[in-house]
């Protein structure tokens, strides 16, 4: 897809592989810092729906929201981007399009579409809070 005006190809982020990854990030995060979706929606100052929505996938987070979610669950935001980036760089190598060797043809190989959905694809992550690297 591209924009019409631009010419440009179209940024798809929502409900990606690495999306998912993101997430299942925040998630644990506010789960560490055992905040319900409304304790963490009051102290940011907005709605529940706010945090339901973003876990959800239904909305994006930008970089300031990022920022601040960071804050308050005691997260280090770099971290969790070098996780993602280098989560998304796994995601594109050309060698996880191919089939496994030893396969018979016609036989599905790789991750399901479930797994794909769950983010759950990823290599696996640790979360670290600020306080966890003292």
């Amino acid at each position: 897809m591209t924009d019409l005006y631009t010419g440009v190809p179209a940024l798809k982020s929502l409900r990606t592989p690495v999306h998912a990854y993101f997430l299942e990030l925040l998630l644990a995060a506010r789960h560490k810092a055992q905040l319900t979706q409304q304790q963490l929606a009051d102290r940011l100052g907005k709605p529940q729906s706010f945090v339901a929505k973003y876990e959800g996938g239904e909305r994006r987070l930008d970089v300031i929201e990022f920022l601040q979610l960071a804050q308050f669950l005691e997260i280090d935001a770099a971290r969790i981007m070098r996780q993602l980036m280098k989560f998304n760089a796994i995601q594109r190598r050309p060698d996880r399009a191919k089939p496994a060797q030893g396969k018979a043809a016609g036989t599905k190989g790789g991750t399901s579409r479930e797994a794909s959905r769950s983010g759950r694809t990823g290599p696996g992550w640790r979360l670290e809070t600020d306080s966890s690297r003292k």
